[in-house]
């Protein structure tokens, strides 16, 4: 699939000039989270994100008023083409560790692409994007890996509580062969035959050690 089939065209532009209140008020509005800085010729000059404003005006106590689109974006834009792969676009978002590509075509702003559109309509890059971007599982995709993420640590619960069962039903048996063994004068007055004895203890001991050793494949199986 490629990004232009998949890109955001109703991209939010800014000019370097605008006011950093201003630019807060069209994020608001339009509930987005990024503004692309384009100069009068329409070339790009950097992006705007909401984390600008956070980090670069807000938590450092500025004015808002007098602060300026030019004066926090990020002026090295990583961009992408619209022929390209929405593959391709997640390598970039993973190795720049970033969550929106604007798509350039001949200088021009044609669209933007986000973690987010990648995810929902192409799950199986999710693993590139995750570390970027939690799932919106609201979406049908999401619904699926939701269930099947629930199913899975289900699963290795139950795996965890009858391994540590089993492991202390070995210990218990094995102990209860090794103390009965023992009780001799009690014993042969029970089973006469000391062959016949000493299989029954061998089958009890066999039942313990299987008994640890499926339960410490179980409990392996859910870690």
């Amino acid at each position: 699939m490629l990004v232009k089939n998949v890109m955001n065209k109703n991209v939010m532009v800014a000019e370097p000039d605008l006011k950093i209140t201003k630019a807060a008020e069209l994020m608001s509005k339009h509930h987005i989270g990024s503004l692309v800085v384009i100069n009068k010729k329409g070339e790009v000059k950097g992006i705007l994100t909401e984390r600008d404003i956070l980090t670069d005006v807000v938590a450092k106590g500025k004015n808002l008023k007098h602060v300026l689109a030019k004066n926090i974006m990020t002026k090295h834009v990583v961009t992408i083409e619209p022929d390209k792969t929405i593959e391709e676009a997640s390598d970039i978002m993973k190795k720049n560790k970033i969550k929106k590509l604007p798509v350039i075509e001949n200088g021009k702003v044609m669209g933007i692409i986000t973690a987010s559109d990648i995810v929902t309509v192409q799950p199986r890059v999710m693993r590139k994007v995750r570390r970027l971007l939690g799932v919106d599982f609201r979406t049908k995709e999401g619904g699926i890996r939701l269930t099947q993420g629930f199913y899975l640590m289900l699963k290795s619960k139950i795996n965890t509580i009858f391994g540590s069962f089993q492991i202390l039903l070995g210990i218990i048996s094995i102990i209860g062969v090794y103390m009965f063994y023992h009780q001799v004068e009690f014993l042969q007055t029970i089973v006469p035959s000391d062959l016949f004895r000493t299989f029954i203890f061998f089958i009890l001991t066999v039942i313990g050690g299987l008994f640890l050793i499926s339960g410490f494949f179980l409990l392996s199986l859910g870690t």
